[in-house]
């Protein structure tokens, strides 16, 4: 477990510093388009604001499995709050579960569109499409990967082996 626990921190600090150089160049493309809004002698930045869109693209997915992997996704806690003891870790263990099954639709229909967009390029950058469409399934596979760690953390502090989660 602790070799997992290594491999999900490097992926998140991985995904951290990429998420803040993308909120880095997304801002620099941003201030310069509006300086070349108000001085117009500037050089025409035309495909920055596309590539800001596609960064920010990035971002949410990304940023999505970062949360799922401190767990701060926005929740419905009524119920389990309500519960203690093994209750509730079984109520966190269900809720993982359907997680993971979204996630699962999530990933496959994600790959199973990314060829029909394959063909198409985006306007200015004439990058593929398909890279961009890629973060969906890029962004859940992430996310299921921290869902099935925290599964684990939960069945395990079920056996009375782990630290308690609940």
């Amino acid at each position: 477990m602790k070799a997992i626990q290594l491999v999900s921190k490097v992926i998140g600090k991985i995904l951290e510093v990429l998420i803040a150089y993308l909120l880095a160049q997304m801002s620099v493309l941003m201030a310069l388009q509006l300086l070349v809004r108000h001085f117009p002698i500037l050089p025409n930045f035309f495909w920055a604001e596309e590539l800001a869109r596609f960064s920010m693209a990035a971002i949410i997915f990304l940023g999505a499995a970062i949360s799922s992997r401190y767990r701060d996704h926005i929740a419905v806690t009524f119920f389990e709050e309500i519960l203690k003891g093994k209750a509730r870790i079984i109520l966190k263990l269900f809720v993982s579960m359907l997680s993971i099954v979204f996630l699962s639709v999530l990933v496959k229909y994600g790959f199973m569109m990314l060829p029909s967009v394959s063909r198409q390029v985006s306007a200015t950058l004439q990058m593929p499409m398909s890279w961009i469409y890629a973060m969906i399934p890029i962004g859940a596979c992430l996310m299921l990967f921290y869902v099935l760690i925290e599964v684990v953390e939960l069945i395990m502090s079920l056996a009375g082996k782990g630290e308690k989660k609940a």
